[in-house]
């Protein structure tokens, strides 16, 4: 039986990947869960003792700071978690030649005029502290071993559960709007991608097994985020059009003037799980 480890798995994503290894995949592998509580990521002797005595054969590491509010407040903290932390898991995974399968983000897609789709050799101009120590932390994983993974998310959206971490994402923010009365706004010139977190978990069998390299992942769309939001709230949410009207507002005014665009194409990933 495979073992694979999960770092950030008290996080909104990793609690929810962890669960689905050990519920769905438990006879295929033996889930890791790795938090805070086990491990500083930043103090590479706890990092390396843990590997060595759990010995891995995949680490998906999602431990991040993915606020990019609190990564442009706190520099030092950023870089320390995202850049640092991540290149203490790759030595960790090199000393006991673990597979790393490293969460990257669309952040590093977001440029001025930028034009998506992107592909993932498309020239990279990061535009914020957290896409850059994302992209800083790729380089290194790819420079210190040459079967890693790197997978560029886009934003995901999931409902709240119990027992694992809540985040602001779309489509909870369309519950808290549904119950408070309060509208969002949304912007209609910008374009992104967007996956359901359960979309994206039931493929990470096949994920951690693709060749060495980087890969965006998600769902293709050509949809504003404003319309985006429109298509959750009627088709996961179930909202009339008169609550739609009411509750999701227009804002044609954010950029307006230079649009944003950062989806991501996903045509290597798709070529890549037929082939595997």
């Amino acid at each position: 039986m495979k073992k694979i480890a999960i770092t950030g798995a008290e996080g909104f994503f990793g609690s929810r990947l962890a669960a689905h290894f050990a519920t769905s995949l438990g006879q295929e592998f033996e889930v890791l869960p790795f938090s805070r509580k086990d491990f500083d990521i930043n103090n590479s002797t706890e990092v390396l003792a843990s590997f060595q005595k759990h010995t891995p054969d995949y680490v998906i590491h999602s431990a991040a700071l993915a606020d990019t509010r609190a990564c442009e407040a706190n520099p030092a903290l950023s870089y320390a978690v995202n850049f640092e932390g991540s290149a203490n898991i790759a030595r960790a995974c090199l000393s006991i030649c673990a597979k790393m399968i490293f969460i990257s983000s669309d952040q590093v897609y977001i440029r001025p005029g930028g034009v998506g789709p992107f592909a993932e050799d498309s020239p990279i101009i990061t535009s914020n502290l957290y896409a850059s120590h994302k992209k800083a932390a790729e380089d290194f994983i790819l420079e210190t071993l040459p079967d890693a993974v790197i997978l560029r998310f886009p934003w995901l959206y999931d409902a709240p559960e119990n027992g694992k971490k809540t985040s602001s994402n779309i489509l909870t923010n369309i519950l808290s709007a549904l119950e408070t009365g309060e509208p969002i706004t949304a912007p209609a010139f910008e374009f992104r991608s967007l996956a359901s977190v359960s979309d994206l978990i039931s493929q990470f069998p096949a994920l951690i097994n693709l060749p060495a390299g980087i890969y965006n992942v998600g769902t293709e769309n050509d949809l504003s985020t404003y319309d985006f939001y429109c298509k959750i709230a009627s088709e996961v949410v179930n909202m009339n059009q008169d609550q739609i009207d009411a509750l999701i507002q227009k804002d044609c005014e954010r950029y307006k003037e230079q649009t944003r665009d950062f989806r991501m194409s996903m045509k290597k990933l798709r070529e890549n799980l037929i082939s595997h």
